[in-house]
């Protein structure tokens, strides 16, 4: 499955989370608290949004080694940033990705990177999730909130 003889314990440790957190609905629980539809998990863990579905209704048994890091290591970081988030007194919910405003203002992604640069308007870095805008910057790009 693409992996060398030897696997490192860290490996051995995220292929495990990654089949736990599918198995046990943490991974949708997750998702649902960042507010990622399935597609743009499945596009997240490069799969199928069929096999995500699939994974949040009847857990992910047959996870191949690498999926299963990959799921584990993405579990890993965004629960981290969500927890920091918490600590730091931030909800996520006031929160939206950058390239979800994009698509909604109807502008490349590159042109808002452009303004954020400029100092228009401020975006909070959540690592691996990119760029996330605050929901009352909207009004000052010109998109509804919806």
């Amino acid at each position: 499955q693409g992996y060398p003889d030897h696997m490192t314990a860290e490996m051995i440790e995220l292929i495990r989370l990654g089949r736990e957190v599918v198995d046990d609905g943490r991974l949708k629980q997750l998702r649902e608290q960042i507010g990622f539809s399935r597609s743009m998990m499945s596009e997240i863990l490069h799969i199928s949004p069929v096999t995500y579905t699939r994974w949040e209704h009847a857990g992910g048994a047959s996870l191949r080694l690498l999926v299963a890091e990959k799921i584990g290591r993405f579990y890993q970081q965004t629960s981290r940033i969500v927890e920091e988030l918490t600590r730091d007194g931030v909800d996520i919910g006031t929160l939206i990705p950058m390239h979800l405003v994009a698509a909604a203002a109807g502008v490349p992604q590159e042109l808002l990177l452009a303004r954020y640069r400029d100092g228009d308007f401020e975006a909070v870095d959540l690592g691996i999730l990119g760029l996330w805008l605050h929901r009352e910057d909207l009004v000052t790009l010109g998109v509804e909130d919806k």
